[in-house]
């Protein structure tokens, strides 16, 4: 295996954990604002 298909491989379950740790967070408040945008817009 080349030695950046190894790096690659040996980052990737930090870099996962990484982006679900601040995606899902932040696609919650972004849900969250724009639910309460639409439903209390007069």
């Amino acid at each position: 295996m080349p030695p950046w298909l190894q790096l690659m491989a040996d980052s990737l379950p930090s870099l996962l954990y990484a982006g679900l740790a601040f995606t899902v967070p932040l696609t919650l408040l972004s849900f969250a604002g724009g639910l309460a945008l639409v439903c209390w817009w007069p």
